[in-house]
């Protein structure tokens, strides 16, 4: 086995949850409504995490990723309400579109050299985050990736920019 399924622990009742070694893809929706799910241990061997795999885990507030993830797709840690800190594996190359929509405690977000495009509401109403630095390479920034960050009061933009959406940062 080396991948979970689709909705595979969808709604289940648990607070923390360990990843076996050896698991390479998280599949679609495999931990959607998890609503007491507060941590998750993810290791080296998986590289892909599908769409919606952690959305509403709304008490998800410890997650780790791994240097081996390459994709890490829409929507994952969508309403993740809990989520308070994240830092993005070098070799992303693409924060998804709706990746880190309402994640309304997120704080801190570290993003490697290796991101090019920051997707379409990727960050969208995340009101607790108050600085971010975009890092050089970044050539697009979606529209309303960061729309309704309304805390945010230090935003350093890379020289590599090229496209900023609309209402990219509205609200």
């Amino acid at each position: 086995v080396t991948r979970i399924k689709p909705n595979q622990y969808a709604g289940q009742q648990m607070q923390s949850f360990t990843i076996p070694d050896g698991i390479e893809e998280i599949g679609e929706a495999a931990f959607y409504n998890c609503a007491d799910l507060t941590k998750v241990n993810i290791p080296n061997s998986v590289k892909t995490i599908k769409y919606s795999a952690f959305y509403q885990c709304i008490k998800l507030k410890d997650i780790n990723l791994p240097r081996s993830i390459q994709t890490i797709e829409n929507a994952v840690f969508a309403d993740c309400e809990s989520l308070e800190k994240i830092v993005i594996p070098n070799g992303i190359t693409l924060i998804d579109d709706y990746l880190f929509n309402n994640c309304r405690n997120l704080k801190e977000v570290t993003l490697p050299n290796t991101i090019k495009t920051i997707g379409e509401s990727a960050f969208a109403n995340c009101t607790a985050l108050e600085s971010i630095i975009i890092p050089e390479g970044v050539t697009a920034i979606d529209d309303i990736a960061f729309e309704d960050c309304k805390n945010l009061k230090k935003l350093v933009l890379p020289s590599t920019l090229e496209s900023i959406g609309y209402r990219a940062f509205g609200g």
